[in-house]
């Protein structure tokens, strides 16, 4: 997987975790005496809990940062408005978040990334439609930051996590909104 890029490497991985979670689930089964008793009274780490950390460990790990930039450069290519599947982004954000136990590698690894890429796609997209739009303050500016907003809560809807919401709110009003006008103001004096 290692010389795989673009939507190829997202779909090799989740058909690899897909594969994975059905070895753990049959090994559970196959195990589950061992697991409830012996695992639990040596004080053990579980089998299932092992099995996810044994794939993050090795397969996750090796490949974050290319899948991140991946499913981070697919989001732009939407804003753009080319067509993408918005299914397999969805299934590759899940991974991120059943993998950490919890939501840590999906904020660490994947949100980080993908809010500062948010920051700098909306700060050149404000730059350029203020000057479409004569001024921040501008109705059709308004109009232009409000689809955006829209455009973004539909992402959110779709495929991330909804805890991501209200961060890229809060990103977007800033780029789209406090900034170009404080600027704009700022110009006007």
């Amino acid at each position: 997987m290692r010389q795989i890029n673009g939507e190829t490497l997202l779909k090799g991985l989740v058909d690899r975790w897909r594969n994975h979670k059905k070895i753990v689930i049959s090994e559970t089964r196959f195990f589950f005496y061992l697991d409830r008793y012996y695992i639990l009274r040596k004080s053990l780490v579980p089998l299932e809990q092992l099995n996810l950390c044994s794939f993050r460990d090795q397969v996750y790990s090796e490949l974050k940062d290319k899948i991140t930039r991946t499913v981070v450069d697919m989001i732009n290519d939407e804003r753009d408005g080319k067509v993408i599947d918005r299914d397999l982004l969805k299934d590759v954000l899940d991974v991120y978040v059943q993998i950490g136990l919890g939501m840590e590698c999906y904020e660490v690894d994947f949100e980080n990334a993908f809010r500062e890429s948010t920051r700098n796609y909306y700060s050149n997209k404000a730059q350029t439609s203020i000057l479409e739009c004569n001024g921040a303050d501008s109705p059709e500016y308004m109009l232009k930051a409000v689809e955006c907003l829209q455009a973004e809560l539909e992402r959110v809807s779709h495929y991330l996590h909804s805890s991501t919401e209200p961060k890229l709110m809060q990103d977007l009003q800033s780029e789209l909104m406090i900034t170009p006008v404080e600027t704009h103001t700022e110009e006007a004096d």
